[in-house]
């Protein structure tokens, strides 16, 4: 990637920096001719993201995230782009300042100068710490079984007896109660009657498929050994608990 302006100390005039402060990923820059190839710049969101102020920063190798989590394969894929100075996007396994574990999806690439001298090496990075989360679950769970609905077939009806949740892994499913459409839920990780759970009536709610989708079915057990697993979908669940019991009171028929 060419980079026009010469290496020097004002290459990253204020205007510049703001412009990489107002971005959503995090920027950073490299010095490749500096000993252990320190940051020599990051913007706010970096700062944010990691939890670490620009004085613990700067001057340091971007390798300080990793802490001791170091056997990492995305760590040598890194050495060796930058060993061949080329571009890559990896997911690395970083830490914030807390300990705090998170997913950083970085992507680096050299700039040059017009005459092909390395300058820096550009480091644009995003929090996709969501994104594995979600789909380790759904890896979790499609290793417990999952079933297939054609669209406009049932998977349960109101009224019916139940004690399965489900999480929807591709498709739409449509919720209604008393015939009023409630919601539609959609993969991956959606989830439909969860209430079975913890009400051993009858169901208050019809799921039917809105188009040809997959879904996991989950007892109490099976559900208790996931969030053990995976805690985060609990908090999940109970909120979409909770917006769907609103949506249901005021969908609910009045006298």
């Amino acid at each position: 990637m060419p980079f026009a302006p010469e290496k020097d100390p004002g290459l990253i005039p204020q205007v510049l920096s703001t412009i990489l402060d107002s971005c959503v990923n995090g920027i950073t820059l490299a010095d490749p001719d500096l000993e252990d190839m320190p940051l020599v710049y990051a913007n706010k969101v970096f700062e944010d993201m990691t939890g670490y102020s620009q004085d613990e920063i700067i001057g340091r190798n971007c390798r300080f995230l990793q802490g001791d989590d170091r056997e990492q394969e995305a760590r040598y894929q890194l050495k060796e782009a930058i060993r061949k100075r080329q571009s890559l996007t990896v997911t690395v396994r970083n830490y914030r300042k807390d300990g705090t574990l998170f997913y950083n999806r970085l992507f680096i690439t050299p700039l040059f100068d017009t005459e092909g001298k390395l300058l820096y090496y550009l480091g644009d990075q995003y929090d996709v710490t969501t994104q594995v989360e979600t789909e380790t679950e759904i890896q979790r769970l499609e290793e417990a079984g999952w079933v297939t609905f054609p669209a406009g077939q049932f998977i349960f009806r109101e009224g019916e007896p139940g004690d399965l949740m489900y999480v929807v892994i591709d498709g739409e499913v449509d919720i209604t109660a008393h015939d009023v459409w409630v919601a539609t839920v959609r993969g991956p990780a959606g989830i439909v009657g969860e209430m079975a759970l913890i009400d051993t009536g009858p169901r208050s709610a019809s799921a039917v498929a809105k188009t040809d989708c997959t879904v996991v079915p989950l007892n109490k057990d099976r559900f208790l050994s996931h969030i053990q697993q995976t805690p985060g979908f609990a908090i999940e669940v109970m909120q979409v608990v909770c917006g769907r019991l609103r949506r249901m009171l005021l969908a609910a028929p009045t006298e």
